[in-house]
């Protein structure tokens, strides 16, 4: 258990810790304070996370993060060290330490009137996180803006990463220190405000897909209401997977559920993620039942 590929215990959930689609991260280019690790290397019998408290020059100590918090000193180019699948060799990194006060950057990947998506590459540079367009300097509202901000990189979704406090960068900024943002840009049709729209997954049986790919009469929805406006796309999922996606008309609210009004073309779309609902049919903290969940596949044709 030395080379980069091969077989590793995964530490025990700890606050913080990421649920494994956000955990295979590729490994930091640079050392900094409250970055975890978890060594593949250790002969000790109790192996646990490392949080990294101190950086100096070429030499990092790490403390244990369990009752005893021994600490460990290690050297900057060890732990930095990652294989040609671009993770750790010796120590794989597996993100943050919640807190809210990170100085880090971010990119523009989208900029609607209202809303816009920015990739904080040092939290995930494959993932988007979605703020007010308001809260962005007004020079620096387009894709591929770069912003020095403040955000929690230790969060375990999107939504609480919450970056903030922005700014434009240091005139010494490289943006090459970070890794390369792999989301996506807007499709060309669809630059007129999709950050502001907020597409859905829609819960269905088989049966109701079927009639709302074709249909005038929309979807009916009990529990919760979808945060969804006309002009988003509703994305129908049945059978263990979403089939594809029509746009929404309206939203109507009706005394015991909710309409969603669904029209133009059938778009069959086949979308790489494993979508589905929480156990508990919650999401976002909300109480009671609810048949959909937010989501972004502006990728899917």
């Amino acid at each position: 258990m030395g080379a980069s590929g091969s077989a590793w215990i995964k530490p025990k959930k700890r606050r913080g810790l990421r649920a494994e689609p956000l955990s295979n991260l590729p490994h930091p280019r640079f050392a900094r304070e409250g970055q975890r690790y978890y060594p593949l290397t250790s002969r000790a019998a109790n192996v646990v996370t490392l949080k990294l408290v101190r950086a100096v020059a070429d030499r990092c100590e790490l403390k244990r993060e369990d009752s005893d918090e021994r600490r460990v000193r290690v050297t900057t180019e060890r732990l930095l060290q990652a294989g040609q699948d671009g993770l750790g060799v010796h120590y794989r990194f597996v993100g943050f330490a919640p807190r809210s006060g990170y100085a880090t950057h971010a990119v523009v990947v989208e900029a609607g009137a209202s809303f816009a998506r920015l990739v904080v590459p040092e939290w995930h540079p494959g993932l988007s996180v979605p703020v007010a367009t308001g809260s962005l300097p007004r020079e620096l509202r387009a894709p591929g803006a770069w912003l020095a901000c403040r955000a929690d990189l230790g969060a375990d979704a999107g939504a609480r990463v919450q970056p903030h406090a922005f700014a434009p960068v240091a005139a010494t900024f490289d943006p090459a220190r970070h890794h390369a943002v792999t989301v996506p840009a807007p499709e060309p049709g669809d630059a007129d405000g999709a950050a502001d729209r907020g597409d859905v997954v829609l819960f269905l049986s088989q049966a109701a897909l079927d009639d709302a790919a074709t249909g005038t009469d929309g979807v009916y929805l009990t529990g919760h209401p979808p945060r969804v406006r006309p002009g988003a796309r509703a994305y129908l999922h049945a059978g263990g997977a979403v089939q594809g996606w029509r746009a929404v008309r309206a939203v109507r609210p009706l005394p015991s559920g909710t309409r969603v009004v669904l029209g133009g073309p059938w778009r069959p779309a086949a979308v790489d993620a494993d979508v589905k609902l929480p156990p508990s049919a919650v999401v976002s903290g909300r109480h009671g039942q609810q048949s959909w969940i937010p989501c972004d596949f502006r990728g899917a044709p």
